[in-house]
């Protein structure tokens, strides 16, 4: 469970990673890539999605080359790209385009309505971490405006 938030081109995510026998561990869901249109990806689910997931975004999302396992795990994930857009995955290499707002997790609510009230990413991970008991600080913060892209 997490939240990742992103908006004016700022990714931010929880860091709490929680399971059967994983009582509380900080696990980075945010990676910075450097490939031709894409600056950054955010993964919520499980451990093993976010690894694969974020492995195949940094290779550059190659048509052919979705990793199988990806089919049986819970995830979704967003990508921002250079140009500002986000693009929306959910088990499944197919995307959808959403625009500049988004939030994914199960803090997503809370992360959406803090943006839309006027909050960054970085303060909607915050506030969503106070009302979402599967996400938690520290957050992971990835500016791609004060990046060199």
């Amino acid at each position: 469970m997490t939240t990742i938030a992103c908006k004016d081109g700022v990714m931010a995510a929880d860091t709490l990673m929680k399971g059967e026998y994983i009582d509380q561990v900080e696990f980075t869901k945010i990676f910075r890539i450097s490939n031709l249109s894409t600056v950054c990806v955010g993964v919520a689910g499980d451990a093993e999605a976010v690894e694969l997931f974020a492995s195949w975004a940094k290779n550059g999302c190659l048509d052919g080359s979705y990793p199988a396992r990806l089919k049986d795990l819970d995830y979704e994930a967003i990508i921002l790209s250079k140009n500002g857009s986000i693009k929306s995955f959910v088990k499944s290499s197919f995307s959808l385009n959403i625009g500049d707002v988004a939030a994914i997790g199960s803090g997503a609510k809370f992360a959406m309505g803090a943006m839309m009230a006027g909050a960054s990413a970085n303060e909607a991970v915050e506030i969503a971490c106070k009302l979402d008991v599967y996400s938690a600080v520290p957050i992971d913060v990835i500016d791609t405006t004060k990046l060199d892209i």
